[in-house]
């Protein structure tokens, strides 16, 4: 092996452990944004988006609750189906510091717990028309009162 392939491997080692260090970090800030609810406000959050998708289409969202992944923004898909297409009808509870980075967020609805979700979603960019909030409380202890 000469020099010059022991140097483009050792660039492409660095490459990678750059690229997984930055997917990590992408994933701390996504689970620290999911971590503010409990696992009972996320199944909250998920039968009122199917309550809404019942509502104006007469179909069955499947949420996909957990299933966060980048192309949606850290957030949940929300998928219809109507006659025989599934299709996604929205996304739930998107991570606003990745809003710039998900094109599909431009097209989707966008379905949150509240206005103070909301609000963080429009200030990353998010156009607020496109997004839906079912005034939950922000914790849980909000709830108990």
């Amino acid at each position: 092996m000469s020099a010059r392939d022991r140097e483009v491997g050792l660039v492409e080692q660095e490459a990678e452990r750059q690229y997984q260090a930055a997917q990590a970090a992408e994933l701390a800030v996504a689970r620290s944004w999911w971590k503010r609810l409990t696992p009972a406000q996320c199944g909250e959050l998920a039968d009122a988006v199917n309550r809404q998708t019942w509502k104006e289409m007469a179909a069955r969202a499947e949420t996909g609750l957990g299933e966060i992944a980048p192309q949606f923004a850290y957030g949940w898909p929300a998928r219809a189906t109507v006659g025989h297409r599934r299709r996604i009808y929205g996304i739930v509870r998107p991570c606003p510091a990745f809003v710039a980075h998900c094109p599909k967020l431009l097209t989707k609805r966008v379905f949150v717990r509240n206005a103070r979700e909301a609000r963080e979603l429009a200030t990353a960019g998010l156009d607020p028309a496109r997004i839906t909030h079912f005034d939950r409380a922000n914790h849980e202890q909000d709830t108990l009162c």
